[in-house]
């Protein structure tokens, strides 16, 4: 944890976000001390949104308790909506019960919630709630954020994030690259040298050689992969699994979309308890059948999923390396983050990969969330360094003639970066012209995004002087501009990016956005805690209505008490008497709540 500060920081300093693909953690300060923001108690924050038809919406751990009983409505992982392939997504079967809409742009849009959402949307509602929880738990308002993003993430990827990030309030965004937040939390840990940094999640993979000194961190170059996330593990142990129920069984499952999300809950459980054991028991009791069902899960079992991005992470390191013109030996030590770094075999393969092994003292876990507070602290000149040379994770290139990809600019590269080409037309008259652009982390090059200038001077065939320019800002998302030379004219750009956001698009929708909220941060406090207070009385009350039999005697007694305490503090003026109250009805209510959960899935498993 960041040691505390002597100056008090004012209420609109940014806080930090590991935003992860299954969980976020957040950190940010109250009065002069670090504090990790929790949700119902945890500081690991499932990434999870549960939305009503009728309006309603759960998100963070609620959403997740209750995932296996309203599966349709409730979305995990919507962080990876932002870089989802539409057919992938319908190729996860009953793993992914969303119907998935057609839509103008490219984004993928799911049928949730009684309409239509995008992807942005949804990031958007998750960041809200994350945001929420800071605020309850910090007790100040919070305007802005640094939040760590995979080196996967195209310019349009991050744009979309940051407008995600806008739409749920935060009027200050930064990104950081998760392997350069791991780097910073390293240095302030006493690492020095050339470091290879690998970010390893459920979602992607990203690694950085960095040059870590004291008062400057330098990228000397950066791959990465969002084909070998951790998540590909759980999925394939979780067809396994329903694929063994199914022998077992005989028959087609009933509810087979609450049974699948179930079994993904356990596959998670399950890959968390091979990583520290070896081996996994999974339980599941079916309706009507005395004996539970009972399956072993070993390191074995994970095996024909994991070796194929085994093969293809050591590809990335190869390039890697190849980039940095360095040969393993030059490394000085690896560091790990994120949560395959909690996987033996993952971390085998990247100590055989790199030739070293992971460095002690710095918590894959931890690393990128206190990396990223670094990253806040200096961006809000609390820190006089380090300074990060930030650089262009992916290489930016354009399809010339024949099919070729010509480099713009390269892994690598300083950002902020720009580089400007000419261009002319091919047609008498031509009065649009256009670009294909693609992008490289590290293996190939793949379509970024179409672009498409026009109101080009009608000229004669190669007249035009069409002069383009490709801006990246300082967390790598482009911008395009051209211009006709001969007539000094501007032009008009359209960018259709192969996913996320344009600039164009996200200066769209956040012009459509309200003004910041004006104040009142107290108030607007207190009706906070009154809305989860309320909400939590009615949960309360309505499951000991319909299930009387689902509590002891003593537990009955305990929960009527905290819900009288909580009836009488919901008009309190006093933030942490409202606080004391929902945590104690919530501790006394929670034995009685899971037992109904488990009662109402244990009817809908069969």
């Amino acid at each position: 944890m960041a040691a505390p500060v002597k100056k008090k920081v004012v209420a609109d300093s940014l806080i930090a976000i590991d935003l992860g693909t299954q969980t976020s953690r957040v950190i940010g300060w109250r009065g002069e001390n670090v504090v990790m923001v929790a949700d119902a108690a945890e500081t690991e924050i499932p990434a999870a949104l549960l939305l009503s038809p009728e309006g309603g919406m759960l998100a963070g751990t609620e959403a997740r308790a209750r995932q296996a009983l309203f599966p349709r409505e409730t979305l995990l992982a919507p962080k990876a909506l932002l870089t989802a392939d539409p057919a992938a997504l319908t190729g996860r079967g009953v793993f992914f019960p969303h119907p998935i809409a057609a839509g103008a742009s490219r984004q993928v849009h799911l049928e949730i919630g009684g309409r239509t959402r995008g992807a942005v949307e949804l990031v958007a509602l998750y960041l809200a709630h994350l945001r929420r929880d800071a605020e309850l738990t910090l007790e100040h308002a919070v305007s802005g954020a640094v939040i760590t993003v995979p080196i996967t993430f195209t310019p349009f990827d991050r744009q979309a994030l940051r407008v995600a990030a806008r739409i749920a309030g935060f009027q200050r965004v930064r990104l950081v690259d998760e392997p350069i937040a791991a780097g910073l939390a390293a240095l302030g840990s006493g690492v020095r040298g050339r470091v290879v940094a690998c970010g390893w999640g459920a979602g992607h993979f990203g690694a950085a050689i960095l040059e870590l000194q004291e008062e400057v961190v330098r990228i000397v170059s950066a791959v990465g992969s969002d084909a070998i996330g951790g998540e590909r593990l759980e999925l394939a142990l979780a067809n396994d699994l329903l694929a063994r129920l199914r022998a077992e069984v005989g028959a087609p499952l009933e509810h087979e979309a609450h049974v699948a999300r179930h079994l993904l809950t356990l596959a998670q459980r399950a890959l968390r308890e091979i990583a520290a054991g070896g081996r996994a028991e999974i339980v599941v009791r079916l309706a009507g059948r005395e004996k539970p069902w009972r399956q072993t899960c070993t390191a074995a079992d994970l095996e024909p999923a994991l070796a194929p991005m085994r093969e293809i992470l050591s590809g990335l390191a190869g390039r890697l390396l190849a980039d940095a013109g360095l040969k393993r030996s030059d490394l000085d030590a690896l560091l790990l983050a994120g949560g395959m770094a909690r996987l033996p075999a993952a971390v085998r393969h990247l100590t055989e990969v790199f030739g070293r092994p992971p460095l002690e003292g710095v918590d894959p876990v931890d690393a990128a969330l206190q990396g990223a507070l670094v990253r806040a602290r200096f961006l809000e000149h609390e820190l006089p360094g380090p300074l990060v040379l930030d650089a262009l994770p992916a290489a930016l290139g354009l399809q010339g003639q024949g099919g070729a990809t010509i480099t713009l600019l390269d892994r690598g590269e300083a950002v902020p970066a720009s580089r400007t080409d000419l261009f002319t037309t091919y047609l008498e008259r031509q009065t649009e012209v256009g670009v294909a652009l693609f992008a490289n982390h590290g293996l190939r090059w793949e379509p970024l995004a179409q672009v498409e200038i026009s109101h080009l001077p009608a000229l004669k065939e190669g007249a035009a002087q069409i002069e383009v320019t490709f801006a990246l800002d300082e967390d790598a998302v482009l911008t395009v501009d051209a211009r006709e030379i001969t007539k000094s004219k501007t032009l008009d750009v359209d960018v259709r990016p192969e996913r996320g956001l344009s600039s164009k698009q996200a200066a769209a929708l956040v012009g459509e956005l309200p003004p910041p909220e004006d104040g009142g941060f107290p108030e607007r406090l207190r009706e906070a805690l009154r809305e989860r207070g309320r909400l939590l009385l009615g949960t309360v009350q309505a499951v000991a209505q319909t299930h009387p039999g689902a509590m002891t005697r003593d537990e009955k007694q305990l929960i009527a008490s905290k819900s009288r305490d909580m009836e009488e503090t919901l008009e309190s003026h006093d933030a942490g008497e409202l606080r004391s109250a929902i945590r104690e009805l919530g501790e006394a209510a929670q034995p009685m709540v899971q037992r109904v959960l488990d009662k109402q899935l244990e009817g809908l498993l069969r």
